[in-house]
C-alpha cells in the first residue's frame, strides 16, 4: 500500500524595520491600543524620535497631518497604517512637518512626516504610535521585537512569517 504525503509550502519570512524609533510597549499604556484587538497584527510603541520612515518601497495610500496619520501600501501588497499619539485637540498645526502627500510613491528609508515632541506633550498628547498591518490575513504568525529600544530602519520590529 503506498502513503501519499502533502506537500507543505514553504513559509516565507519578512522581517519589517521599525518606521520610527521607541519601545514597544503594553497597548493599554495609551489609549492608541484599544483599536489593537480589531487587528490580527500590530503593537504600541513609546516614541522617543521625532521622524516617521517607510520601511518598504511603496505607496502612501492614506495621509492626514493633522491626526499624525499614514496609511503606506508595499509593492508587495502588504498594507502598514502608523498613527502617532492621539491628536484631537485644535491648535496643533504646528505638530507636523509632511514630506510625503497622498499617492505619492516612497523608497524605503524615506522620511514621510516629522513631529513635534515639546508640542505633543504642550497638547497633553504623550507621543505613543499605533502601528498596524490591516490585511495581516494571510500571515500565518508574528513576532514583535522584545527589544527594550527600536531605533528607526535599524531594529526589526515585526517578523512575518507568510
Amino acid at each position: 500500500m503506498l502513503e501519499t504525503t502533502q506537500k507543505v509550502p514553504a513559509s516565507r519570512t519578512l522581517t519589517l524595520p521599525a518606521p520610527l524609533s521607541g519601545r514597544v510597549c503594553e497597548a493599554t499604556e495609551s489609549s492608541l491600543g484599544e483599536l489593537l484587538p480589531l487587528f490580527n497584527i500590530g503593537c504600541v510603541m513609546r516614541v522617543t524620535g521625532n521622524q516617521l520612515y517607510s520601511p518598504f518601497q511603496g505607496m502612501v495610500t492614506d495621509f492626514d497631518s493633522r491626526e499624525l496619520s499614514i496609511k503606506l501600501k508595499a509593492t508587495s501588497g502588504l498594507q502598514l497604517w502608523v498613527k502617532v499619539a492621539e491628536v484631537g485637540k485644535s491648535g496643533v498645526g504646528s505638530v507636523c512637518l509632511p514630506h510625503v502627500k497622498r499617492g505619492q510613491q516612497v523608497s524605503k528609508g524615506q522620511s514621510l512626516f516629522q513631529f513635534n515632541s515639546t508640542t505633543l506633550k504642550q497638547v497633553g498628547a504623550v507621543p505613543y504610535a499605533r502601528i498596524v498591518i490591516p490585511n495581516g490575513q494571510n500571515i500565518s504568525r508574528y513576532e514583535t521585537t522584545k527589544a527594550r529600544q527600536c531605533l528607526a530602519l535599524e531594529d526589526t520590529l515585526f517578523t512575518l512569517y507568510i
